[in-house]
């Protein structure tokens, strides 16, 4: 693979060279090593705040509390669903300016206009490994790289795969079986291990996505351990013990004030004729977590052995690293078993932790970030940090609606206001939400009847005061207790930011729409 991994970089960086004023000003994609950092996104697929802990990742916590580590406590999917949040990573915008609004790669607007398209022209090498988009391999045959990407390596057909798969590399698809060392999460760290000292020997800045499906369910039983309901792991994975204690097989599962909760009358209707968990489907419930637990130890080995690498290759002081989870799942609360793509805590809340140098920040980053942090705001990061523009091909610059938090590194005040908007479902499909720190208000739309086919109303609505109750347990607007000029607020809020696009100040208004901040 090496070589392969070799060639694609430098044949990137030579088409980088060659685009004529790829700064989009007149400014040269070569710049000095220096002056731009290596860029490392790691994301996790399904991986909720239950499974983000120094408990369960103990070697990524050692990592984050060395000095130069972030961990934002208030970080979101935008919105809780695979495919659109990946989108917002890779645009900086919400999905109603990407387009993608459900699990399908063909929706993305503008597809040559996304984050490593316009690091490339910058000059970066560019990579990707991993699970890309729900869908991709439908269009493009399976094997095609992404637009901006110099090296690619994706599985292909089915991605919730993690043994018996095929994978390809730039193009040519490779099969993989059932051994232990063809388990896809360390079939990912070892490319991500190579391709940073592969990287180190060339003169231009790395942008890579890591991309793990761990701790994602496999639908293959024959691939899962009979203990486990979600993810296969590799062999004696429950029974280790990160950070001491239990096996992960043995540990209690704690649970939260809205684990099965006890009265759904002031839900929406699909989740007020839900029954109460069974002791039987609250024990499925918490071997799933356990083996999800199971699963991200081998991503936790693996983002251990990308710090090494970095160290190794004398990289670490001149990289950037980003790590989160493209949505959370539900086990058990609200009576909800599984799944994702519903406004409530579980799902919309994520792990998030960036890594910057004070060498490259300026100053030692904050410890902690409080304020609403959002999928969308990776890309307007990473590319202040390289000093970049989101510009196509074709010289149109795509929208940004997240934004940058080198500022709130570096403790500024710029997420004190923040709010967030959540929508999955494309027209009547779902629903829409807006959130801040104080509340959260959600709107279920449904189709008129005898209307228009296209035309929606808002058949229910919720409304939760998060500073008296965040477990989302009571609906103010259901016993009467919410107070009416907040939500008056909040439906205003929700109607502005369901047509915003861009930040005030870094872009132009667009067409009178309004601003997202």
């Amino acid at each position: 693979m090496g070589a392969a991994l070799a060639a694609a970089l430098a044949l990137g960086i030579a088409l980088a060279l060659a685009v004529p004023g790829a700064g989009g000003g007149g400014e040269p994609a070569a710049r000095a090593a220096w002056e731009r950092p290596n860029l490392i996104v790691i994301t996790t697929d399904d991986q909720s705040l239950n499974q983000w802990s120094p408990d369960v990742m103990p070697r990524t916590f050692a990592r984050l509390a060395q000095g130069d580590g972030t961990l934002a406590t208030n970080a979101f999917a935008v919105p809780p669903l695979c495919c659109p949040a990946r989108a917002s990573l890779l645009t900086g915008s919400y999905p109603h300016n990407h387009g993608v609004v459900r699990n399908a790669y063909g929706l993305l607007r503008d597809k040559d206009s996304t984050l490593p398209v316009w690091l490339r022209r910058m000059g970066y090498r560019t990579a990707f490994i991993g699970k890309f988009m729900n869908g991709y391999d439908r269009r493009t045959g399976g094997a095609t790289p992404a637009p901006g990407f110099d090296y690619w390596w994706a599985p292909v057909g089915r991605f919730d795969r993690y043994y018996e798969y095929e994978a390809s590399e730039n193009g040519e698809v490779v099969e993989f079986g059932d051994a232990p060392g063809d388990y896809l999460t360390t079939q990912i760290n070892e490319r991500a291990v190579e391709l940073i000292h592969d990287a180190a020997d060339g003169e231009q800045p790395l942008f890579a996505w890591i991309s793990h499906l761990a701790p994602h369910s496999t639908p293959y039983p024959e691939h899962r351990d009979p203990y486990c309901r979600g993810p296969a792991l590799l062999p004696g994975a429950l029974d280790e013990a990160p950070a001491g204690g239990p096996p992960l097989r043995d540990r209690p599962v704690p649970h939260g004030p809205a684990f099965n909760e006890e009265d759904v009358s002031d839900k929406p209707k699909a989740i007020r004729e839900l029954e109460p968990l069974t002791p039987d489907l609250e024990a499925s419930v918490d071997r799933m977590v356990r083996c999800r637990w199971a699963a991200l130890q081998e991503v936790d080995r693996g983002i251990d052995a990308i710090f090494q690498a970095l160290e190794d290759a004398g990289q670490s002081e001149r990289t950037v690293v980003v790590l989160f989870s493209d949505n959370g799942t539900f086990a058990g609360e609200h009576r909800i078993g599984a799944g994702k793509a519903l406004p409530y805590e579980p799902t919309l809340r994520v792990p998030f932790a960036i890594w910057v140098p004070a060498a490259i920040l300026g100053q030692a980053p904050v410890e902690e970030l409080d304020g609403l942090v959002g999928t969308i705001d990776v890309a307007p990061t990473l590319l202040e940090l390289a000093k970049a523009r989101p510009c196509a091909t074709s010289k149109r610059c795509r929208r940004m609606d997240g934004v940058s938090l080198v500022d709130p590194l570096r403790g500024g005040d710029g997420l004190r206001n923040r709010r967030l908007i959540f929508q999955v479902g494309g027209g009547c499909a779902n629903f829409k939400a807006v959130r801040t720190k104080r509340f959260q208000y959600t709107e279920w739309l449904r189709r008129a009847p005898n209307a228009k086919a296209k035309r929606c109303r808002v058949a229910e609505r919720e409304f939760y005061d998060l500073r008296t109750d965040p477990a989302m347990l009571n609906n103010g607007l259901a016993d009467g207790s919410a107070d009416e000029p907040l939500v008056q607020r909040a439906d205003d809020l929700l109607e502005r930011l369901s047509r915003c696009t861009g930040i005030r100040g870094r872009e132009r208004r667009y067409r009178r729409r309004p601003f997202c901040d």
